[in-house]
């Protein structure tokens, strides 16, 4: 119960020092009937607890960005892997979907971590008549770790509230973690390397029309020639699979409010 007063201070400080609102309800806790979610699924020190969590996201209303709405497939804002390694002191954080980047944030003396994951991302809309098109995704993450097996200690200037009562008197590890999602635009570029089977910024192309003509040119003289000639020389059975192909679409982005979620998580010992 009481660790859940470390998670309020951490959104609540997320927003320190800007024009955000705050936004205290983001608990899964307190789940939006229309909110995006954000899946979670927690692995401690590399072996999986089996705890996964349905996270709601709700995009920030301040000044100085778009209210631009992007619709997110399945309504869901991000799917992540998070493992809270307290041996190593680092949290690693991974994306589920096709560009499945990482990033191992280590675990500061005073429990805080801190980082950011950029990858690649695909939108059902970006809400300017561009479906299923691409973006990219700066998150950044922002909690506290609670280690049972260390002390953390503050730094000169703390950005969380440390809880009374040592961490090793708690029989799990935990971690609070606030998520922050910036919506940027991308490019082929950067989608290159992607396991997408279509070729960037093109259709596939379509057979061609070469096996129409071949029968009604000699019909007389050539039934003998043609079954030879046609199995070594039929590109058309591998190339037909794909004419129905779109190209690959980046999204339009006009700097939209950042999208905020917040969950807490923990490793029973």
């Amino acid at each position: 119960m009481a660790f859940g007063l470390a998670l309020a201070a951490s959104v609540t400080l997320v927003n320190c020092g800007t024009n955000e609102t705050p936004v205290p309800a983001l608990t899964d806790q307190n789940p939006g009937a229309t909110a995006d979610i954000g899946n979670f699924n927690l692995s401690c020190e590399g072996q999986s607890s089996g705890q996964q969590k349905q996270v709601p996201f709700q995009q920030q209303q301040q000044s100085g960005c778009g209210k631009q709405k992007f619709e997110h497939q399945q309504k869901q804002v991000a799917q992540l892997d998070v493992d809270l390694d307290c041996s190593s002191g680092r949290v690693l954080v991974k994306n589920k979907g096709l560009d499945d980047k990482q990033q191992s944030i280590p675990i500061q003396t005073d429990g805080t971590v801190k980082g950011q994951l950029t990858y690649q991302q695909q939108m059902q809309s970006d809400g300017k008549g561009h479906p299923r098109c691409w973006v990219e995704y700066q998150v950044a993450i922002d909690g506290t770790a609670l280690c049972a097996n260390r002390q953390p200690r503050p730094s000169p200037t703390p950005d969380f509230t440390i809880l009374p009562g040592p961490p090793s008197s708690s029989s799990s590890n935990e971690l609070a973690l606030t998520t922050k999602v910036l919506i940027k635009p991308t490019d082929l570029e950067k989608l290159k390397d992607l396991p997408i089977d279509l070729p960037l910024g093109a259709p596939t192309p379509t057979p061609t029309a070469s096996p129409s003509a071949s029968p009604s040119a000699s019909p007389s003289a050539s039934p003998s020639a043609s079954p030879t000639a046609s199995p070594g020389t039929s590109p058309s059975p591998s190339a037909t699979p794909s004419p129905s192909a779109t190209p690959v679409v980046v999204c339009e982005v006009e700097d939209p409010c950042p999208i905020i979620g917040s969950t807490e998580l923990s490793c029973p010992q």
